[in-house]
């Protein structure tokens, strides 16, 4: 060996030892979440700047949402869950056959049904569930699951899904805004109604949801409103036009958002604090139902608000009596017409006499 050869040999080998004491920084890997953008199931929706997060005490939490049908409002409806923390939204059709469009990019007359939309976002809630925590890299802290309206749907149907497959912990945290499938919700109580066949037609299924499905450990919070027709449903089988009427002004008024009670402020100050909760009898279902104006009331006032007037709170509660009294009877949320096994927790019942 001659001696440039031996010197460099000698300087090769204390470049390898020098590697090997210090190690060799290998390419870091790819989170679940970053896989599942990089595949197109998911799309960042992260927010740099947002003054607005309704878990302060969680500020590193990532949440993946599952927009609702034709999500206009999504924005500020998830301002709130998403605060400035990672955040994705889950990429499915949104539609309802030729009514919304969604996300569906042909003719409305080719747009999925409803429950064709919700299968294909239901397929892609369980992929995420499967590549965050069954992956080759799972990971391995909290994770908040915001689904809203169509998308609760979904969200609800994959975390039963993700519970019978073993992928639901006790880490995650399902939050179902104005779920269909509820016990007071407009799939349940459509069964046995001359509107059920309507729905069928259309492509939507009236199935409830049972909190059973879900197992005992991760938490499940279902957040009603009470003029919210998709999370408490209407019907009087005597009152068939006044029915149709009250649903039409809740929808709109407090499912698209157009009063100030809605669900784009729904875990904020005394409108959390105050609403009534019920837990499940099986399962680890919480039901937030948060009172709302009679709907003609919503309607009354937004009427009133639009030319300059705002009516006092004592105006509102006597339109809220009279409407009830008079015109139509609001079904309230109680033990005694869950479509599912409840108990009352809040506010703490008065023991029996």
């Amino acid at each position: 060996m001659t001696l440039v050869r031996k010197y460099t040999a000698a300087l090769f080998g204390a470049l390898m030892a020098l590697v090997m004491m210090l190690g060799v920084a290998a390419p870091a890997a790819a989170s679940p979440f970053d896989n599942l953008v990089e595949r197109g199931v998911v799309t960042d929706v992260t927010r740099a700047e947002n003054d607005r997060d309704w878990y302060p005490d969680q500020p590193d939490t990532p949440v993946v949402f599952v927009p609702g049908t034709g999500d206009d409002g999504f924005e500020n409806r998830t301002a709130g869950h998403a605060g400035t923390r990672d955040a994705y939204a889950i990429n499915y059709p949104e539609s309802f056959g030729v009514f919304v469009t969604g996300n569906h990019e042909g003719s409305r007359f080719t747009a999925p049904t409803y429950d064709e939309s919700a299968a294909i976002g239901t397929a892609a809630t369980v992929e995420t569930f499967r590549e965050i925590r069954g992956g080759d890299d799972p990971y391995e802290g909290p994770v908040i699951y915001n689904g809203y309206s169509q998308g609760s749907e979904i969200l609800g149907n994959a975390a039963e899904q993700a519970y019978a497959d073993g992928l639901l912990t006790a880490q995650d945290d399902i939050r179902l805004d104005s779920d269909p499938s509820g016990p007071w919700a407009i799939e349940t109580r459509l069964e046995g109604t001359p509107v059920e066949p309507i729905a069928a037609a259309l492509g939507v299924t009236t199935d409830g949801r049972d909190p059973a499905d879900t197992g005992e450990e991760a938490r499940v919070t279902s957040v009603i409103r009470t003029s919210d027709p998709v999370s408490n449903f209407q019907w009087q089988n005597d009152k068939p036009v006044e029915s149709v009427a009250v649903n039409v002004a809740g929808f709109a008024m407090v499912h698209s958002g157009a009063s100030e009670q809605n669900f784009d402020n729904a875990m904020e100050g005394d409108t959390w604090e105050t609403a009534d909760r019920y837990r499940s009898v099986e399962g680890n279902t919480e039901y937030v139902v948060i009172e709302d104006d009679h709907p003609f009331t919503l309607v009354e006032t937004e009427a009133l608000n639009t030319v300059g007037i705002t009516p006092p709170a004592e105006y509102t509660d006597w339109r809220n009596d009279f409407y009830n009294e008079h015109v139509f009877e609001m079904s309230m949320p109680s033990v005694e017409n869950s479509a599912v096994a409840v108990e009352q927790v809040q506010p703490e019942l008065a023991p029996a006499a």
